[in-house]
């Protein structure tokens, strides 16, 4: 005689449902609390990367030609050049955070060679009492204090305040 399967009554089926939904409101809020920390760090890793890259782009800029009369004049404007750059590719984050990004700049004499300068851009951004978004109680901890982006490009001094030299034609 073949086994049949017996079809479990209301009642077992009404408690099948309540241990679901029991499960459910106990997995939704430690499912919601990873996601959100998913996207909290990418956001995080995001503003890193914004801030690496327009340090970068800053540094790069201070390497245009800007003329001037004398190398200390040329130093000026190139760093505020650099500064200009870099600010420019932060304004997403300016804008949400009430311009709390700053930018400074630091020249130095290069390590490798005294004759040379090197021109150090640095952005700042004070993430952990300005966060892009709202953080879950605990995280917070798990944010960075200040987050940095920092580029040096080295600088001769010989060829501040000259004109590049204008590309021979070829052939």
């Amino acid at each position: 005689m073949p086994h049949r399967l017996r079809r479990p009554s209301p009642s077992v089926r009404a408690a099948v449902r309540g241990v679901a939904a029991l499960e459910f409101a106990l997995i939704l809020p430690l499912f919601l609390t990873i996601l959100f920390a998913i996207i909290h760090f990418a956001v995080q890793f995001g503003a890193q990367q914004l801030m690496t890259l327009a340090a970068s782009e800053g540094a790069r800029a201070a390497l245009q030609y800007q003329p001037a009369p004398d190398v200390a004049t040329a130093l000026g404007l190139r760093r505020n050049r650099a500064c200009t750059s870099a600010m420019a590719l932060v304004g997403t984050i300016q804008a949400r955070t009430g311009n709390s990004v700053s930018c400074t700049t630091v020249l130095t004499a290069c390590a490798h060679d005294a004759a040379l300068q090197c021109l150090q851009v640095r952005l700042s951004y004070p993430y952990r009492s300005r966060p892009l978004i709202p953080a879950l109680p605990y995280m917070n901890n798990l944010s960075p204090v200040t987050m940095l982006g920092l580029a040096t490009v080295q600088l001769n001094p010989l060829s501040l305040t000259r004109a590049p030299l204008a590309p021979r034609p070829l052939g």
